[in-house]
């Protein structure tokens, strides 16, 4: 009696876990398998939290970026050439600074303002034409200089051209005439006899000579940089 007891409460143990269709293995298995899809679960969660963490940190570092570009300012990049003149990075005679949202009045006053900051006395150099071209005819004195046995110290009289239309200025690259301090008339002649670039057009590697042309690039991009943006050490010190 007590024998078929015994023999009925084991087969009531494991009969429980067949009612799901289970033997004792396969329910430790299910459980263990369950565990296993929680934990998985847990994990997307923290992923997916990662994941919107750095959607926030793009979409944040994307607003500063456009913001950054909204107030991004007008970069001059002349390059001079083996004839003596002054070209675009693209072999342009001009080029165009962007500014969305002025009309063309407000950009000719601004460059007027800051032809005001560059120059000592504007009215000597500045021309205008309608409102709607600003001319300047410059002087640089020893603004550039290179060493061919001696050291030639060069200043140019120039020209520089801006035309207006709303959101934009043409930007003509800058002309340099009546050269002094060379044994030659022209650049260009300056260039060729000092060898400051080779028969191919490519600037020498030498640096007392190539400074010629890297002053001169940074000496005109300096300048308009500062007509078109403003000279912001000329504002503050006054």
């Amino acid at each position: 009696m007590l024998a078929r007891k015994r023999e009925f409460s084991v087969s009531r143990v494991w009969a429980f876990p067949r009612a799901f269709g289970l033997d004792i293995r396969g329910f430790t298995l299910f459980i263990s398998q369950q565990r296993e899809i929680e934990q998985k679960l847990k994990s997307c969660a923290r992923h997916g939290f990662r994941v919107k963490q750095m959607k926030l940190i793009l979409t944040t570092l994307l607003l500063f970026l456009i913001s950054v570009t909204s107030d991004a300012q007008y970069v001059s990049n002349l390059k001079m050439t083996y004839e003596g003149k002054f070209t675009t990075q693209d072999g342009k005679d001009h080029d165009v600074a962007v500014f969305d949202g002025k009309d063309a009045t407000e950009l000719f006053e601004m460059v007027k303002k800051h032809v005001a900051l560059a120059f000592r006395s504007p009215k000597d150099v500045e021309s205008n034409v309608n409102d709607k071209v600003i001319s300047i005819y410059g002087y640089a004195p020893d603004c550039a200089k290179f060493t061919y046995g001696y050291t030639f110290h060069l200043s140019f009289h120039y020209s520089l051209k801006f035309q207006f239309r709303d959101g934009k200025i043409r930007i003509e690259v800058p002309v340099l005439y009546e050269m002094e301090g060379s044994y030659c008339s022209t650049l260009r002649e300056t260039f060729k006899a000092a060898h400051i670039f080779n028969k191919n057009g490519v600037l020498t590697e030498k640096p007392k000579k190539r400074q010629v042309v890297i002053m001169l690039e940074d000496y005109f991009n300096d300048l308009i940089n500062r007509i078109i943006n403003g000279d912001a050490k000329a504002q503050e010190d006054w």
